[in-house]
């Protein structure tokens, strides 16, 4: 399996972040591309791409993203496109969402609002605060 999960996650933005395993990130994130975490963040994370939660990833806070792929543990409300619940995966809160897969043995505990048309044309490029 590649570090990034089973699903292909396609870009025309090729920058992405990492938050690897053993690393722990507190504060808010705001992105433009996607975003890898295998380690642990504890603060809410808004990405115009992609955001994946690895097998060991821990992302405690509110998520919106155009995808939502968990392969670890999100805790906290979800509002995405796409979301994607792997095997042994947990998601704890409740989501938005126009397109969910969870496979067998992937965990959702909370309350689901399907959403009737994608979110994407509503991202826009999110530019940084000019101080």
């Amino acid at each position: 399996m590649a570090i990034f999960g089973k699903t292909a996650i396609a870009s025309n933005n090729k920058q992405s972040t990492i938050i690897g395993m053993g690393a722990i990130f507190k504060g808010n994130l705001t992105l433009n591309s996607m975003i890898y975490v295998d380690g642990t963040i504890e603060g809410d994370v808004v990405s115009t791409d992609s955001v994946v939660v690895g097998k060991n990833g821990i992302l405690k806070g509110d998520v919106k993203a155009k995808k939502i792929v968990i392969n670890g543990e999100i805790r906290g409300n979800v509002i995405a496109d796409s979301i994607e619940i792997l095997a042994g995966a947990t998601l704890i809160g409740d989501m938005e969402v126009y397109e969910l897969s969870c496979e067998p043995s992937g965990r959702f505990i909370g309350h689901c609002k399907y959403i009737e048309q994608e979110l994407s044309s509503s991202y826009q490029t999110i530019e940084p605060d000019k101080e």
